[in-house]
């Protein structure tokens, strides 16, 4: 262990007008060596019950924060994650928690009344942030003006707020403005209240802390504190740095004689490790540089005037010319004021000056002449300061030339720090963003493990957001995106209900039958365990037996055919397709085709859905709002009848199917529900992502099921008979989605792709 802790607590029972806590974490070993032990001493100068509730707030929230923080997981794999940036971000969170707690339990505080230090001891070093009055003694040697080493005491949190920090104003950010640093070897930092230094000298103070153990040195404390009869309190918290030690090496090191230099030398060594202490956590040191530069500079003596010979040899006359060359501040201040006015009265003059013509031309002259004025006293400048260059001798051009370089290597030294500061910056923003999206993966993989889809969802739009914020610069964090979106992807999917077709069974291709195949429509006749396919372009019907998978073509059909749209069949399984004059009739025994005549009323059109039922032939005219009923007999298809009796909005209409009731679809995914020409309240789930542009609806009285493709989404979509939504197929492979078919007692999915056609296993009919 690198330091020791002891706690000091003397409370004046009911006297006290304060509430006190101090607290010292007591995380396990594995903890400690990745982030330290947490310490909080706290006083507020009330005694109500809202103090105690916000200090015990405070404690249990400042604990929670930082060693449940995610980030300590990931310090072993992170080099630049720091316990630093840890406890800041513990910090923050505490202050947003902490707001809310004080609004929500309406506790009345004055943030003056608190005084805290909240801090983190790692190893040797120490990060922590004040508030209010307490003190931060740190207690380190150094040398005197004789050489001898004594102890020195030191207000950290006084010197910080000489220098401007340590403002904390408001209530939403009690915690802010951390001091971080080490703590010198066989060092002390001691933190306590207001009272404590008030009734122990440091003197006193250094007596006892430097003679004694740090459990022994609060022993004392309290023997002498206990004496003093008072009505405060006493707090304080006592560090060690207690470094691992060799045996050996201290008993060589103790052999070897020293000399009061090289002591000296050592302990100023110590009070320069003390210094960095005060500066602010990631600041470079420009001490060591000023202190060159000043060096450098001193060795500088110019033997002539800024721009003139070198003609004076007087001491006098050398010194006053050195003290003319140097601006003094108040005088670039006032330049950089001048600056600022007359360039607000230039853009006055130039604005009014631009709308008189004589004026803008006298202004325009006044210009040139300037700026050959400008250039003239530029070159005249660049002369004079050559001149003066060349009228030092040789060792002070090369003390200035090497000045500059060190003023370049300093700008570049702080250039590149910053660099390196926002590098590691962005790395731990990454490495917060990936254990984000990780942890969100888990929870909604928890949700959907428990069936809880709605919190799923919430938690994939959170991920959805995140992944967009995830930088894809180097191959790493492209190939960690692509992992992230896979999962988020397969995640979706369990939501939404995809059954994910990886490789549907190819049955045929009917371009291995007509290169020139385009088939538009399919569908199944139970009865003889065939698929009719139907392709208007070359005037055929192809047929697919289920049995071998043997494809034909019915032959000589091309009798004045235009197209072969929306195959239905009756229940002789005879099987019609709908021509631009009329009907193509497929006898279902012998396959003989014949042409029907068909009184499309208001013209073929508007049709966009045929089906039939009860041997009655249904069309679908968006055009006229309306659903024609014919009658079908042996060879002949009777006149037509409006089957709708209300007003319909049918214009979207991309489909009908009929199982009793008569289904309408729209291409937004909306279904329609008629019985007996009357419209019925029907409504569908809405699938994930939402129906835009649906195809084709099917439904029958032999099926369980509704059925609606969307070939954009590649998608076949399946509800039950009250709108419930089950699932949905998709597979890469259906990128021309055209038609489908349905043999729910086969438990088969036949799907027109292309001029393929594929089936697939059905998983939906047990639900």
């Amino acid at each position: 262990m690198h330091y020791k802790i002891a706690q000091l607590s003397l409370t004046a029972g009911n006297k006290a007008k304060s509430i006190s806590e101090i607290f010292v974490a007591q995380p396990n070993s594995e903890k400690e060596s990745l982030a330290g032990k947490l310490f909080i001493l706290i006083e507020i100068e009330s005694t109500d019950a809202g103090s105690v509730k916000l200090i015990n707030f405070i404690i249990n929230e400042l604990e929670n924060n930082y060693y449940k923080n995610e980030k300590i997981i990931l310090r072993e794999k992170i080099k630049s994650l720091k316990v630093e940036h840890i406890f800041e971000s513990s910090l923050a969170k505490t202050n947003k928690n902490l707001s809310e707690f004080i609004r929500s339990e309406r506790i009345k505080i004055n943030t003056d009344s608190i005084n805290a230090i909240v801090g983190v001891i790692h190893e040797n070093m120490l990060h922590f942030t004040s508030l209010g009055k307490n003190k931060a003694l740190l207690i380190y040697k150094s040398s005197d003006k004789s050489g001898e080493a004594k102890y020195k005491i030191t207000d950290i949190i006084k010197r910080a707020k000489s220098s401007g920090g340590n403002k904390q104003t408001s209530p939403a950010k009690l915690f802010t403005n951390v001091i971080s640093g080490s703590i010198p070897k066989n060092g002390y930092f001691l933190f306590t209240n207001e009272a404590l230094p008030e009734y122990l000298s440091s003197g006193q103070l250094i007596g006892i802390i430097a003679k004694l153990p740090p459990a022994g040195a609060v022993e004392q404390i309290k023997n002498t504190l206990n004496k003093i009869n008072a009505y405060v309190s006493f707090l304080g918290i006592l560090i060690k740095n207690c470094p691992n030690s060799d045996p050996d090496r201290l008993k060589e090191e103790n052999l070897i004689p020293r000399s009061s230099q090289s002591s000296i030398e050592g302990l100023n060594a110590t009070e320069e490790t003390t210094e960095k202490l005060l500066a602010a956590s990631g600041a470079m040191s420009f001490k060591k540089w000023l202190n060159f530069l000043n060096k450098l500079l001193e060795k500088i003596k110019i033997h002539g005037s800024f721009g003139q010979p070198k003609d004076s040899l007087i001491r006098g006359e050398i010194l006053a010319k050195r003290k003319d060359n140097v601006l003094p501040l108040k005088k670039i201040l006032k330049t950089i004021k001048n600056i600022f006015v007359y360039s607000g009265k230039f853009t006055i003059y130039l604005f009014k000056i631009i709308t008189d013509r004589e004026k803008a031309s006298a202004a325009w002259r006044l210009c040139e002449n300037t700026e050959k004025k400008s250039a003239a006293a530029a070159r005249g400048a660049g002369r004079r300061v050559i001149a003066w260059f060349k009228s030092l001798n040789k060792k002070n051009k090369a003390l200035i030339i090497i000045a500059a370089a060190c003023l370049i290597l300093l700008s570049q030294n702080i250039i590149i720090l910053n660099l390196k500061n926002k590098e590691i910056a962005s790395e731990q923003e990454y490495a917060d963003l990936t254990q984000l999206i990780e942890k969100k993966q888990n929870q909604a993989e928890a949700s959907l493990l428990y069936g809880n889809e709605e919190s799923a969802k919430k938690i994939l739009e959170e991920i959805s957001g995140l992944l967009g914020q995830m930088p894809q610069k180097t191959e790493e964090q492209i190939n960690k995106f692509n992992g992230y979106k896979n999962k988020y992807e397969r995640q979706l999917e369990k939501i939404r209900r995809v059954v994910r077709v990886e490789s549907p069974v190819e049955l045929a291709d009917f371009s291995n039958l007509n290169s020139g195949a385009n088939p538009t429509s399919i569908i199944i006749s139970y009865n003889q365990n065939k698929i009719y396919a139907g392709d208007g372009g070359q005037k055929s019907i192809y047929t697919l037996d289920l049995e071998d998978n043997i494809i034909t073509a019915i032959a000589e059909i091309g009798q004045g055919i235009d197209s072969l749209d929306y195959p239905v069949m009756d229940k002789d399984n005879n099987i019609y397709y709908l021509d631009n004059s009329g009907m193509i009739k497929i006898n279902g025994e012998t396959e003989e085709t014949s042409k029907l005549s068909v009184d499309f009323k208001s013209g073929r059109g508007g049709i966009k859905g045929a089906d039939t039922y009860n041997n009655r032939l249904y069309f679908l005219n968006a055009a006229d709002n309306q659903i024609y009923r014919h009658d079908i007999s042996k060879n002949n298809i009777g006149g037509s009848y409006s089957w709708l009796t209300e007003k319909a909005d049918l214009a979207e209409a991309v489909g009908i199917s009929i199982d009793g009731h008569v289904y309408v679809l729209k291409n937004n995914g909306e279904l329609q529900k008629y019985l007996k020409g009357q419209g019925e309240d029907f409504n569908l789930d809405k699938p994930e992502p939402e129906i835009k542009n649906a195809q084709k609806l099917f439904v029958s009285p032999d099926l369980k099921h509704i059925y609606i493709m969307e070939p954009s989404e590649k998608r076949l979509i399946i509800f039950d008979k009250t709108g419930k939504f089950l699932l949905q197929y998709q597979s890469d492979e259906f990128n021309e989605l055209k038609d489908f078919a349905v043999n729910e007692a086969g438990r088969k999915i036949y799907l027109l792709n292309g001029t393929s056609i594929y089936e697939i296993e059905g998983t939906h009919f047990e639900e």
